[in-house]
């Protein structure tokens, strides 16, 4: 036999015999206190972290976020608060515009010596409105209000749907950070099995550490499902119209959408129920949509702006009307000049 041969197959003995001695059953002592090592930062991290995420600080159905958003949320309210506005508009575009009166009375020394007398007058003026002006700016007032009601409904419309797509991403993160501790807790349990085999000198500690993998790539995964959570409280508890002054994590009542469950919930309808046909559906989305209502009613309001505008070109009529007269002392200067005194000294040339 050759020489390189035999070194080669002497150099392999010895290689697999330190593999079977670094691995082996339990018979070496590394192995025990590498076991003991991983087996005391293994198990401080279950306890420490325990089988769930965080603890919800309250539940809330959909049904009551749709009533907190209703009444507290901070675009609706802005949004009815223009409601007042628009109707003081029709007040005003219905009140006829009021005359005006002038009044001119002279006194003081520069009135007492024209030679004219005194000047007074008194008058008023009243705007008369062509060309139906006045009934153009009432319907343009009363068109904007409606405009106005149904822009709030528009909103709530709006807000309805958003807190429905809150609350169903809140229950998504919620079953998601559920499936995930659900496989964290499988591989947890496999990392345990595994110490036990490696222990009793049945596994070898290359299972021990594959487990232990395992169990460490969830934990990325439970801090992605936490922060999920988190953003998913915030963005519901913005929409609903609070102020959110901590970190919480809010629970959904209702998430059945993702237990597939095949009864009726206030996420989704039930499973057996028909879908509409559209011919039936266009109809009435037609005639409940707020948007769609609101658009039409700003294109009827912009008419009536369009019509107001085109019966601005025609003037108004003013009637006027007054009396002037002239008051005199009893003792009236007669020339436009005061007399020279005889008694006064004549200046110098």
């Amino acid at each position: 036999m050759p020489k390189h041969v035999k070194r080669f197959s002497i150099s392999t003995l010895l290689l697999a015999c330190a593999v079977l001695i670094g691995t082996g059953g339990g018979s070496g002592k590394a192995a025990e206190t590498r076991s003991d090592t991983n087996q005391s930062q293994a198990s401080p991290d279950r306890s420490q972290d325990g089988s769930t995420l965080a603890n919800p600080s309250r539940v809330l159905s959909l049904r009551a976020c749709f009533d907190r958003a209703q009444d507290y949320n901070k675009e609706i309210i802005a949004s009815r608060a223009n409601l007042p506005v628009s109707k003081a508009a029709i007040e005003i575009a219905s009140a006829l515009p009021n005359p005006v009166f002038g009044l001119q009375y002279g006194f003081g020394p520069a009135f007492t010596i024209i030679i004219a007398g005194n000047p007074e007058q008194f008058g008023f003026v009243e705007r008369i409105q062509t060309a139906g002006k006045r009934s153009k700016q009432i319907n343009l007032a009363r068109a904007n209000y409606r405009a106005a009601q149904l822009q709030v409904a528009a909103l709530m419309f709006d807000v309805h749907n958003r807190v429905r797509r809150a609350y169903c991403e809140l229950a998504a993160a919620e079953a998601y950070a559920d499936l995930i501790e659900a496989q964290r807790s499988v591989a947890q349990e496999l990392f345990d099995i595994a110490q036990k085999r490696l222990v009793a000198g049945k596994g070898p500690h290359s299972e021990v550490l594959q487990a232990e993998l395992g169990v460490l790539q969830f934990e990325t995964q439970r801090n992605q499902a936490q922060t999920r959570l988190t953003q998913a409280s915030a963005a519901l508890t913005q929409l609903v119209g609070e102020v959110p002054s901590k970190v919480e994590v809010i629970d959904v009542q209702d998430n059945g959408l993702f237990k597939l469950t095949s009864e009726a919930s206030e996420l989704v309808p039930s499973p057996e129920k028909h879908l509409p046909a559209l011919d039936q559906l266009l109809p009435v989305a037609y005639r409940h949509r707020p948007d769609l209502q609101l658009a039409i009613q700003q294109k009827y309001a912009d008419q009536k702006a369009l019509t107001l505008a085109r019966a601005q070109a025609i003037p108004d009529v003013f009637v006027d009307s007054g009396l002037q007269f002239t008051t005199f002392r009893a003792h009236q200067p007669y020339g436009l000049f005061i007399p020279p005194d005889p008694n006064k000294p004549t200046p110098p040339q």
